[in-house]
């Protein structure tokens, strides 16, 4: 239980009557291939014929006959969009990553493949901060790292999570949750969260993410 004794009334009462961001947007932590040297490529490594970019489903990427698909592992500081710089082999639903095997254990060598999950629209940050958090989202089409966790909203907007995540109200939250560099999936599903939503907000969070895209 972290102790922040040097928060004030404000940021005790919205972890005191918020709902918890876990309540409204699943958080999962990616997958972990465990050999990154054989199943994952910078995208401009390869012949792009090779890579599916626009598959929105396990089936239709499987069908695709493609290699190569986007792999977010978090990356350096950035918010809104970007850091989209890893392919990972996928072929066949990956079933080179699901089956391969443990040099030295009888196991599956890879894990964490939250398949339920892969290639949907999400948010997602990367796991070490070395100054500020920052997420970005994803309008679907890729799958997740472990050091590129996200979060998959349930009945509220991923611009409203964004929005959020990307405030400086969101900065304070997690300095009380976790004053270290390293971030635990638990600490962004801690954090206090409201479900209301203001238009104002999704302006914003819009002009953003294009300026992000743009740049």
């Amino acid at each position: 239980v972290p102790i922040s004794y040097w928060i004030g009334k404000s940021v005790r009462s919205a972890f005191e009557k918020m709902a918890r961001l876990e309540d409204l947007c699943q958080t999962r932590k990616g997958m972990v291939t465990a050999d990154n040297s054989r199943y994952v490529r910078f995208w401009y490594e390869l012949d792009i014929s090779k890579c599916g970019l626009h598959n929105h489903t396990r089936e239709s990427a499987k069908l695709s006959g493609r290699k190569w698909f986007p792999y977010s592992k978090g990356g350096e500081f950035r918010k809104w969009y970007g850091n989209r710089l890893y392919v990972v082999d996928w072929e066949n639903d990956g079933y080179k990553i699901q089956n391969g095997r443990h040099p030295t254990e009888n196991r599956v060598w890879a894990t964490n493949f939250n398949l339920d999950y892969i290639f949907k629209p999400n948010v997602n940050w990367g796991g070490i901060v070395s100054n500020e958090f920052s997420a970005r989202i994803s309008f679907g089409g890729e799958l997740f790292d472990a050091m590129g966790s996200a979060g998959f909203p349930k009945d509220i907007s991923l611009k409203h999570i964004i929005g959020f995540l990307n405030s400086n109200s969101c900065s304070l939250f997690l300095k009380t949750l976790n004053p270290t560099l390293g971030l635990q999936a638990g600490n962004i599903s801690d954090l206090p969260l409201t479900n209301s939503i203001d238009n104002r907000v999704t302006d914003v969070v819009d002009n953003s993410i294009e300026l992000a895209k743009l740049d």
